[in-house]
């Protein structure tokens, strides 16, 4: 029986996030033309809505570390391309962010989220109910009495009649209709010739991978000969897949400690984790106010292998408020840059405003963003503005295409800058500077042949799903630097620097 919103209501449930599963979505489902921390901003935000109606929720994540699987078979998921950095920035951003809201996170080494999911709900007491918020086939094995699946792909929930229906094998099942079939998105081996149908009607009549092994084997069998010899052939593939395809259900989680009050904290930068509170205040820019950021101590982010730490401490704590200074000019009705910090104390106060808003992930820390504040200001960049259209990547800074051109079109420079040729498979950006006696202007063209011969247009990326776009915002930015160099030399977007 899945337990209802009433019995959730009630407290003794718990939701159980698979983070990659959030993650992943959101970084495949943007776009160029959106902003450069939409993964993170999206992942965030669906966090805390599920958190909304769940309210205790523990966020399982995969530890960066070889999992236990790797170290098993050297071929687990060795297809996938190397993650490009920007993802890793986005997805250690959000993971800072849900840790400062008062998130539990599960993190174990050798592991991946799915051991760590699986680990809880064998571990969890008998009065608590559970709801897996993924998009992973895998842990469907984990669906039983008191425990149901919420798709995050289309927010359906699926309990054990809803998992039988879709594989035809009931949950206790999953993991042999899993080894037989194989899985190619995780590069695990299945039985050539044995589709999900076949897999399915064997495990019907057999009872499980092993009743279908011994069926096999018996030659009097009605079992065809070509799944005879295929399943006879493959046995010890077939014996690797199932290792895979099995949840760990030792990791070590407290699942008590995910149903303890959450409870919202600043962030804090690296500075300020180093620095004493007495410290901190003499080293600040503003020596006239006391900035009062003293911070609790640190929710511990992940449970260590070895040894598990009692329940996660929750520290309940009132942050004081952020004085900013910020001048309105008197008489003006224009208040584009009204709220413009008017001294480096104010923009290292707002920075952190900024940072402990939650809202801008594309900055690990409240110097970067004071940094990129800074940076703006020589670019003529209102300070909002940079921090919704600038991201650091690698210790870089990078921008929007959009926001490149919007330089060019505010330097004054051009007479015009404009796209003159849009399609899918070619696009052409013209210029021509001010004070130029050349009248022909300057372009540039991307063709999307240009984006396969430089390695670009790979499956699943931006180029992929959004060719106009990308061509676009590469022979924009192109000519920009080409023709603008006193503007936008140096400036980079995200995705170029994914692909360097």
């Amino acid at each position: 029986m899945l337990p209802s919103d009433a019995a959730i209501a009630e407290g003794r449930h718990l939701l159980l996030i698979d983070l990659s599963a959030i993650y992943y979505q959101a970084w495949h489902s943007q776009s160029p033309h959106d902003a450069a921390t939409a993964a993170h901003d999206a992942t965030v935000r669906r966090v805390r809505q599920l958190a909304e109606r769940f309210g205790h929720v523990a966020v399982c994540c995969d530890h960066p570390s070889p999992s236990w699987r790797k170290l098993r078979y050297a071929g687990y998921k060795a297809h996938r391309e190397a993650k490009p950095p920007d993802l890793l920035v986005q997805l250690r951003n959000a993971c800072e962010t849900l840790l400062a809201d008062g998130f539990l996170l599960w993190e174990v080494e050798g592991y991946e989220a799915d051991d760590v999911i699986a680990s809880a709900v064998a571990q969890a007491p008998p009065d608590v109910s559970l709801t897996i918020a993924t998009a992973d086939k895998d842990l469907s094995q984990l669906v039983g009495p008191g425990v149901r699946i919420l798709s995050t792909r289309d927010s359906a929930f699926a309990g054990v009649d809803e998992v039988t229906a879709k594989y035809g094998v009931g949950p206790e099942l999953l993991g042999d209709w899993l080894a037989l079939v194989g899985d190619t998105s995780d590069n695990i081996p299945g039985v050539p010739g044995v589709g999900a149908k076949t897999a399915t009607l064997l495990l019907q009549r057999c009872g499980s991978i092993l009743g279908v092994l011994d069926m096999a084997r018996d030659e009097a069998s009605e079992m065809k000969a070509r799944t005879r010899e295929s399943l006879l052939r493959c046995e010890q593939t077939l014996a690797l897949a199932r290792t895979l395809v099995e949840l760990r259900r030792d990791v070590p989680v407290d699942v008590e400690s995910a149903l303890l009050p959450r409870t919202l904290r600043p962030l804090r930068s690296a500075s300020d984790q180093e620095l004493g509170a007495e410290t901190y205040e003499e080293t600040s820019m503003d020596h006239n106010e006391e900035l009062n950021e003293e911070v609790p101590a640190e929710v511990t982010p992940a449970v260590a292998a070895e040894a598990p730490p009692a329940a996660a401490e929750i520290v309940r704590y009132d942050p004081p408020p952020q004085h900013i200074v910020a001048h309105v000019t008197a008489g003006s009705d224009d208040w584009t840059l009204a709220l413009e910090p008017q001294s480096p104390e104010s923009a290292w106060k707002l920075a952190g405003v900024f940072f402990n808003s939650r809202m801008f992930g594309g900055f690990r820390s409240r110097e970067a963003v004071f940094a990129a504040i800074m940076l703006g200001r020589t670019l003529g960049l209102p300070a909002a503005t940079v921090v919704r259209g600038c991201h650091v990547i690698e210790g870089k800074l990078t921008m929007s295409a959009q926001l490149i051109v919007g330089l060019v079109m505010k330097s004054g420079l051009a007479d015009y800058f404009k796209c003159s040729e849009r399609s899918p498979e070619k696009c052409t950006w013209k210029s021509h500077r001010k004070g130029d006696p050349d009248v022909t202007p300057v372009s540039v063209t991307w063709t999307i042949a240009d984006a396969r011969r430089a390695g670009l247009a790979r499956g699943g990326s931006g180029w992929e799903k959004y060719p106009s776009q990308m061509l676009s915002a590469r022979a924009s930015v192109d000519l920009a630097r080409m023709v603008y160099p006193d503007v936008a030399g140096g400036l980079y977007t995200p995705e170029e620097l994914e692909e360097s």
